[in-house]
C-alpha cells in the first residue's frame, strides 16, 4: 500500500528532492517518511502541512502537537 505522502507528492508531480528541500531535510528522510520507517518531527509536520496545503492527517501522520507541548516553558 502506497503511503498517503507519496500519493500526494506524486499527484503534484513533485520529486522527493523537492519535498526534502522545502522541508529542510535530506531526500533519504523523505523516503523514510514515505516508507513508514519514521514519522516527521513536529517542525517538519508543520512544513509538510504548509507545503501540501492540507491537514497533516491527510498526509498519513498524526496531528501536530501544539508548540507549547513540544517545547514546554521552563519554570523559573
Amino acid at each position: 500500500m502506497e503511503h498517503k505522502l507519496t500519493t500526494a507528492r506524486e499527484a503534484r508531480e513533485w520529486t522527493v528532492f523537492y519535498v526534502a528541500i522545502q522541508c529542510g531535510v535530506g531526500a533519504r528522510t523523505v523516503r523514510d517518511w514515505e516508507a513508514g520507517r519514521y514519522a516527521p518531527k513536529p517542525h517538519a509536520r508543520i512544513k509538510l502541512r504548509n507545503l501540501f496545503n492540507m491537514p497533516i492527517e491527510d498526509l498519513g501522520f498524526r496531528e501536530i502537537v501544539p508548540d507549547e507541548e513540544v517545547h514546554p516553558k521552563r519554570k523559573e
